[in-house]
């Protein structure tokens, strides 16, 4: 028997018992409270004074001062309540709203009560249920519309509102399953206007302009901007173009990127970050006195709709701003710590050193650990009392035993030994975009020998080595079209990280199948699928072929 077969059976005869039932038993307890007057004797009606030996000259009720002379003012005989009614009637009406409740209950958990529901409320309901877990009025919804059970007038109704919804619940529009599909129907269909398509678009485009609150005024100033496209859509396809963008300082133009180009790009779901670079020791912006200014941005985009067709391009404007406060050149935005509390901390989260130098650069590596505070540092290479440039090292996050590079692409001539200097600076700092807290003195180590030899410290624990060889597998395939080998490798969970080349034994031979090596990280719970390697067949057979 199917949900709805029984459901039918057991609504029927608790309809047909229960009502009958709940008014008999609700007319015996009104009856049997009611008290029926039996006997002869005269009493007031008002407070049910007994009145015998009462002569008719009185005419007012002893106890209430009732006028005994109005109409219907003396009743005869004494109420008497019966009980054995009472528990009879009472009985009956508890079973009555038994039969009625449950047949009640089993009709709403069966959702046949939502198919008589208006359709002007289902909508309403089905919106206050976009966060819930349960979404009977949606599923109504939606079948109605698949049924062509909506009026024009309905669809109106329902198509600005799923716009609006879909605008001001965008997180949570992602993880809904019924919505989007109401969207894409819509969509579909060609149900919604121009303006309301429009306006869906408009508000998926999020823009936020980035910059550090307070900034020193120095050669350069960088900003950027965060864009999102966030509309998710299979029947809506849409292309956009930038034409134009505007950075400016208490409405005084600082830049301006016009483009001519007629390319439109096929709309993503993506987050973007661009960067804009501003000369603040050039005109206009070294007019602007210090102080706090309005950073504001605008973007134009130009929109096209490619499906479904019938709509009109159209163009979107977008603007953010920000205070900014600009300072002189040599004072401090960040807070920069001298406290000698932290001196042996900082000086212990220091490991180990490495400068290595080639032909194209000059890099310096630092191996730091659980730093008490940010690090916001120029390196610096002192060499015979001699300081090279060695670029940045900035840190804002505190993080395990990590390798940290700071490198120059100037190829200096370094003796074999030399001093390595990290110094606080403010101009590392103003590549943060918001204000923090840094070490404040320098650090320093001596004789660090130029590419010294380094041992990597590998574990060779043999009691992990059957665990990490099942934590990685190789998924060989072969390319048809230029002969080459396709091969994916899987990391599972892993004990430990690895770094690793990739080589292949062909003919008894074993050759470097992908030219870079690969670093993965132990992380209890993750899986990784890394990069897909190529390498030319030697052989057409792929069974002579072992990792």
């Amino acid at each position: 028997m199917n949900t709805l077969t029984a459901t039918g059976f057991f609504l029927f005869p608790a309809a047909i018992i229960g009502l009958p039932l709940l008014i008999v038993g609700s007319r015996l307890l009104f009856i049997a409270l009611y008290r029926v007057r039996h006997g002869n004797q005269p009493h007031c009606r008002k407070c049910d004074y007994q009145l015998t030996g009462m002569t008719t000259e009185q005419t007012c009720c002893p106890e209430c001062g009732g006028n005994l002379r109005s109409a219907k003012a003396i009743v005869k005989g004494t109420r008497q309540t019966n009980n054995p009614l009472i528990f009879t009637s009472i009985i009956m009406v508890l079973i009555a709203s038994g039969l009625l409740g449950k047949s009640a209950h089993v009709f709403h958990t069966t959702n046949q009560w939502i198919k008589y529901k208006p359709t002007a409320w289902l909508i309403n309901d089905a919106i206050r249920e976009f966060n819930g877990p349960v979404k009977r009025n949606t599923k109504e919804l939606i079948t109605r519309y698949t049924n062509l059970k909506i009026s024009d007038d309905r669809l109106a109704e329902l198509s600005e509102k799923t716009v609006k919804l879909q605008t001001q619940s965008i997180t949570s529009w992602k993880k809904n399953a019924f919505w989007p599909m109401i969207l894409d129907s819509l969509v579909e269909d060609r149900l919604l206007t121009q303006q309301q398509m429009q306006h869906l678009i408009t508000k998926n485009f999020t823009l936020e302009l980035m910059a550090k609150p307070t900034h020193p005024r120095q050669k350069s100033f960088t900003c950027k901007t965060h864009e999102q496209t966030l509309l998710q859509s299979k029947s809506l396809q849409f292309s956009y173009q930038r034409v134009l963008r505007q950075i400016t300082a208490n409405d005084q133009l600082l830049k301006e990127i016009k483009q001519d180009d007629t390319r439109y790009t096929p709309q993503s779901n993506h987050t973007g970050y661009y960067y804009y670079s501003l000369d603040m020791d050039k005109p206009p912006f070294s007019q602007i006195p210090d102080g706090v200014v309005q950073l504001n941005f605008k973007q134009q985009l130009n929109v096209r709709i490619d499906s479904p067709h019938g709509y009109e391009p159209f163009t979107i404007t977008e603007t953010h701003s920000r205070p900014l406060k600009i300072i002189p050149a040599n004072a401090k935005a960040d807070t920069f710590i001298t406290d000698e509390k932290f001196n042996k901390s900082m000086d212990q989260a220091w490991h180990r050193t490495r400068v290595i130098q080639t032909s194209k650069q000059t890099s310096v590596w630092g191996e730091l650990e659980n730093i008490p505070l940010n690090l916001a540092m120029a390196v610096i290479l002192i060499d015979q009392d001699k300081r090279h440039y060695a670029g940045n090292l900035l840190i804002n996050e505190v993080l395990p035993k990590k390798w940290y590079m700071a490198h120059t692409k100037r190829n200096y001539k370094l003796s074999g030994q030399v001093k390595v200097l990290l110094e606080p600076s403010q101009h590392v700092a103003n590549r943060h975009m918001n204000l923090a807290t840094y070490w404040g003195k320098p650090l320093q180590r001596e004789n660090i020998k130029i590419n010294a030899p380094y041992d990597p410290p590998f574990d060779m624990d043999q009691s992990i080595a059957d665990e990490m060889a099942q934590s990685y597998t190789i998924q060989v395939g072969k390319r048809h079209s230029n002969k080459s080998l396709k091969l994916t490798v899987h990391y599972l969970t892993a004990p430990a990280c690895v770094n690793y080349i990739l080589m292949a034994k062909i003919n008894d031979d074993w050759r470097q199948v992908y030219r870079y090596p690969f670093k993965t990280r132990g992380r209890p719970g993750h899986n990784y699928r890394r990069r897909i390697a190529t390498y030319q067949l030697v052989e057409p057979d792929l069974k002579h072929i072992t990792f």
